[in-house]
């Protein structure tokens, strides 16, 4: 990893940004894309941290993207268990939940009759 490291570090300002969106993009951490570029996780707050903010928000409007894509196609999903995937992913990244709704309104009515008077009148 160092020599990838020394590679990336010696990358004009404008490449490693553009490195650092692409990560971003993906929703790659803080931690991994520092650990790519070989800085400490301070460093690529203060130089990218605006350019990872941008690429995460980008990444999150390309996976609602491709959900509303997905969604209004018509006909086979082109990959098996694409839609899975998406669904994780926008738990994940879109901060979405399934939602179950139970209905607790259904009345119960009990009738208590009193049967001891008539049994007495009866007998």
């Amino acid at each position: 990893m160092a020599c990838y490291n020394e590679y990336v570090m010696k990358l004009d300002r404008k490449t490693q940004k553009e490195l650092v969106n692409s990560l971003s993009v993906q929703q790659c951490t803080d931690e991994e894309i520092a650990e790519i570029l070989g800085v400490p996780v301070e460093k690529l707050q203060r130089l990218f941290g605006k350019a990872c903010e941008q690429g995460r928000a980008l990444g999150r409007q390309q996976l609602r993207d491709k959900m509303y894509t997905m969604a209004t196609q018509s006909g086979p999903l082109p990959i098996p268990g694409q839609a899975n995937l998406l669904m994780w992913l926008s738990k994940q990244y879109l901060g979405m939940k399934e939602k179950i709704e139970t209905d607790n309104t259904t009345q119960l009515t009990i009738i208590i009759e009193d049967y001891s008077s008539a049994n007495k009148n009866s007998s």
